[in-house]
């Protein structure tokens, strides 16, 4: 092994960290030059435009950019004794497991961070190409060796959702496997638009927010107390509450989408946001051309979801390959010929009236409907890729997306480190203060918070604006209820 894996291996080993050898490609991008030291500094930074990731890129933003203070605040909850809160808990932020995937493909879990220096210092000094959140234990994950058997438990973690547009491959054709355009984006979007406003309006929770995973998917943390503290079946419950889908495109439609009539409220919710994409995204030609001109195959797609009434698919295709009609007229025209049909069929007929208005319906939904990857829920103890790193493969930092504006969301704008660089030093170019004498004066053990300075900062403010802020006054107004409590019943005062 070369010898920063020995190092490497070394360091896991004196913290009681897991370490592990992967076998699979590099994520790295080109190999660039930069020097963190210069950025911020007022010298031009020595960075490559063309190179979107390599590990002097990396050492640049975990030395400048990284977002440390706000990144804290969120996972300790404001346990922090430093915060001063009443009833908070010593020793939380100690007892969250995080892994560190680092060069060469070094795995290593169960690393723990009691402070905010502690995990400044521990990012820092490993450089991970990838950091991944896990829950938060009984006992430090770092002293999990030496704890006694079946007494390291997972005690709370966020409530999470992944959605990955490979899991749309077979209805994207546009792009497949990592490949991702503005036209399959929309997946995404509409995906945030469903989840989110499920997860407010049917569960109740509040604290919620949605982040690039740095390619080709999003992210949602869950963090009311009340999700954190779910067990693995409660987790799975709400996941499979949002799985309309259930297998692939060659089931028939029956299995697939198992509908009901009337359908579901929260189907029939979400119907609203899905039909307007489907119609705008999926039929035409400008997005995934499903009834698109000529696209005959792609039509068939869409009629193996009308059940074998009479006449009516071959009606429809007669409709559809008449010279000038649009997409959105064929969607039109099967909607008709589908109630045209229902209303000329007798009571008698429940089975096919059912199944008739099932048909559109189920078509929006096999084409629209998010795809989660349901084992990534279920697991109280499954990792998630962290907020802010920065994807490997695209150099892309992973960004916060505000749900009820996600629609101006845009991947292909996303950040990247030499993009971070060059507006900050544009930044200090203009006469900008760094901030650094403030952080210094602040004692805080986070670096100057320079990211402010840049496009990163326009995502981090509306992220703490929108998600941390009131997070952290809901946890303080908890935190004084339940002294008030205590106090009550002791009589201290």
């Amino acid at each position: 092994m070369a010898a920063s894996s020995s190092s490497a291996a070394r360091a896991a080993a004196a913290d009681g960290a897991e370490l592990h050898s992967r076998r699979r490609p590099r994520e790295e991008g080109r190999v660039g030059s930069a020097d963190p030291a210069s950025a911020g500094s007022g010298k031009r930074a020595l960075v490559d435009d063309a190179v979107t990731f390599s590990t002097d890129l990396l050492r640049v933003y975990y030395a400048r950019f990284f977002p440390y203070r706000p990144f804290y605040r969120w996972l300790s909850y404001s346990q922090d004794p430093s915060m001063d809160l009443p009833m908070a808990q010593k020793g939380f932020m100690a007892r969250r497991e995080f892994s560190f995937t680092i060069e060469n493909d070094i795995y290593i879990r169960y690393l723990s961070f009691g402070s905010e220096a502690e995990l400044v210092k521990g990012i820092q000094s490993r450089q991970p190409h990838k950091i991944d959140i896990g829950a938060v234990f009984t006992h430090p994950p770092c002293n999990k060796e030496s704890t006694k058997k079946g007494s390291f438990l997972p005690v709370e973690r966020e409530l999470i959702f992944d959605i990955d547009l490979t899991d749309y491959d077979e209805i994207r054709t546009c792009c497949s496997g990592a490949g991702i355009c503005h036209r399959c984006w929309p997946y995404m979007t509409v995906a945030i638009r469903v989840i989110d406003r499920g997860l407010r309006e049917d569960f109740g929770f509040k604290h919620i927010f949605w982040v690039y995973s740095g390619r080709r998917g999003v992210h949602c943390w869950v963090c009311d107390r009340s999700a954190r503290a779910l067990g693995n079946d409660g987790r799975s419950a709400i996941v499979e509450y949002f799985s309309a889908i259930n297998g692939t495109m060659e089931k028939n439609a029956a299995d697939l989408v198992p509908l009901t009539v009337p359908l579901h409220p929260s189907l029939k919710r979400a119907l609203g946001d899905l039909e307007t994409m489907f119609i705008e995204n999926i039929i035409p030609e400008s997005g995934q051309g499903l009834l698109a001109d000529g696209q005959t195959e792609r039509w068939e797609s869409v009629l193996a979801f009308v059940p074998d009434v009479g006449d009516l698919k071959e009606t429809v295709r007669v409709a559809w390959a008449a010279p000038g009609v649009t997409a959105s007229q064929r969607w039109v025209q099967l909607q008709s010929a589908v109630a045209h049909t229902r209303s000329g069929l007798k009571q008698v007929h429940f089975r096919e009236r059912t199944a008739l208005a099932k048909a559109i319906p189920t078509i929006v939904l096999a084409f629209t409907y998010p795809r989660i990857d349901v084992n990534v829920t279920k697991g109280i103890n499954h990792l998630l890729k962290s907020p802010f790193c920065v994807h490997p493969k695209t150099g892309r930092v992973c960004v916060p997306i505000v749900a009820e504006d996600c629609e101006s969301f845009d991947p292909m704008q996303v950040p990247t480190i030499p993009r971070l660089v060059a507006e900050f030093d544009a930044f200090r170019e203009a006469g900008g203060d760094d901030g650094a004498a403030a952080a210094a004066e602040s004692g805080s053990a986070a670096p100057a918070e320079l990211w402010r300075q840049t496009s990163l900062g326009d995502y981090m403010t509306k992220w703490e604006r929108g998600f941390l802020r009131p997070l952290e006054r809901d946890i303080a107004a908890t935190m004084r209820r339940r002294a008030e409590r205590a106090a009550a019943v002791t009589g201290d005062w």
